[in-house]
Parts: structure tokens; C-alpha cells; sequence
């Protein structure tokens, strides 16, 4: 099996990736994961709250649940697993990346 190399060219030169500056910027969030609880879903607004196990409230968007027979909705009262990260959204201090129905 032939092996491939990538190799980076500016402006017609080739360039060390590894000697180029990081991007600015914050870091990538850690996805953290937790099981929870849905406490309230707004289903016009399109989003809701889940309180983690540890009692942390994040929010989530309908975009970061799975589609159930067409909808994207969570029921309150309703166990969920969530992965979430830091991030400032309406108030809260962490948003859901993807939330499963237990």
C-alpha cells in the first residue's frame, strides 16, 4: 500500500506546519457528558433546560436533539443523557451539543 505525506505550501514554498503560530482565539470546549433531567422545553421557542444530576442547568437548542418521528422536542420531566460544554447562552452558563432520551 502506497503512503501518503501531506505537505503545506505558501505561496509556492513549502512550509513546517508544526512551526506555524496557533490560530487566535479560545480553545475548542470540552464536551463533557452527564445524565439529567428535562425541566422545562419551550416547544416554539425551539429550546429548554436540563438539570444535570449534579444539579447544573444547561441549555439546550431543539438542533441538539435527535429527531423523533419529526420533532425535535424534549418533555419535561423527561431523562436524558446530555453532552454539553461551557458557553453563555440566555443566561445560563452551559449549552447542550447533543441530548439522547434515556
Amino acid at each position: 500500500m502506497p503512503s501518503y505525506q501531506s505537505r503545506l505550501f505558501l505561496d509556492g514554498v513549502e512550509v513546517d506546519a508544526a512551526s506555524l503560530p496557533t490560530p487566535p482565539g479560545p480553545p475548542p470546549a470540552e464536551v463533557r457528558q452527564q445524565p439529567g433531567v428535562v425541566t422545562s422545553f419551550d416547544d416554539d421557542a425551539g429550546w429548554g433546560v436540563i438539570r444535570l444530576l449534579d444539579g447544573t442547568e444547561v441549555w439546550t437548542h431543539f438542533a441538539a436533539v435527535p429527531d423523533r418521528e419529526g420533532w425535535h422536542v424534549l418533555c419535561s420531566g423527561e431523562h436524558v443523557d446530555t453532552w454539553y460544554v461551557a458557553a453563555e447562552q440566555d443566561g445560563y452558563h452551559y449549552r447542550a451539543e447533543r441530548v439522547v432520551r434515556r
